[in-house]
């Protein structure tokens, strides 16, 4: 802990529960459905996901407000994306995970890894009728993610043109590209190699701490600049 608060400011270590629980990815707390396939502890902790990802944003947002002081339109759309994500991410995995679960081969006794194959095959298959809601929130399932990294390239971006360092602007979009490279990773690997699911996650989870500490860099930078 005391090296984490050499390297970010106290006020944005709550922010670290987000790549925290990816680490951890079973206990149904994460951004992404858990490898262990336990849909049902996933749904019921549908409203702790959204309030432990409400509270690990809202320092980052505060942090970045006095950063975005000349701009508030983009403040705010930052704001209202991260909101809808969080918000639509829900809604769009219950239709998600109750398409799998309504399969009736799903409650049966199988093997594990048919288990996984079945979750995939559900999952990645588009429905044919999107006239419904529910069609819509599968058919769409992704997008919540989407804006999510928009988000992340958003900031990275503001925080970008705050740095007059040319090797510290370098080693943010390297940042950008971990988060990025992470979140794909994770994504594709977690009900495949545990292996490569992990290194993933500790590659998204380093790009998330190197966000932080611009943060909080560039947020010193423009408290410096407004005292003088």
């Amino acid at each position: 802990m005391e090296a984490l608060t050499e390297i970010l400011p106290s006020s944005l270590l709550p922010a670290l529960a987000l790549p925290f629980v990816e680490l951890f990815p079973n206990l149904g707390l994460g951004w992404w459905t858990p490898p262990d396939l336990r849909l049902k502890q996933y749904v019921s902790n549908g409203w702790l996901r959204i309030m432990l990802q409400s509270l690990s944003w809202y320092p980052v947002f505060e942090t970045l407000l006095p950063i975005c002081s000349n701009d508030t339109a983009q403040f705010s759309l930052l704001v209202v994306g991260v909101s809808a994500s969080i918000i639509g991410r829900y809604f769009v995995m219950q239709k998600q995970i109750k398409r799998v679960t309504d399969v009736p081969l799903w409650d049966s006794n199988i093997p594990f890894d048919k288990r996984e194959a079945l979750f995939t095959a559900v999952t990645y298959s588009k429905p044919s009728n999107i006239n419904n809601f529910d069609g819509l929130c599968v058919r769409y399932v992704t997008m919540p993610s989407k804006i999510m990294g928009l988000v992340g390239a958003m900031i990275v971006n503001i925080l970008h043109n705050k740095l007059s360092d040319e090797d510290e602007k370098s080693r943010i979009l390297i940042v950008l590209a971990m988060l990025i490279v992470g979140g794909i990773g994770i994504n594709g690997t977690r009900h495949g190699s545990f292996g490569m699911d992990w290194f993933f996650r500790v590659v998204f989870s380093a790009g998330f701490v190197g966000l932080m500490y611009f943060l909080g860099k560039v947020s010193d930078m423009t408290l410096v600049e407004s005292i003088n």
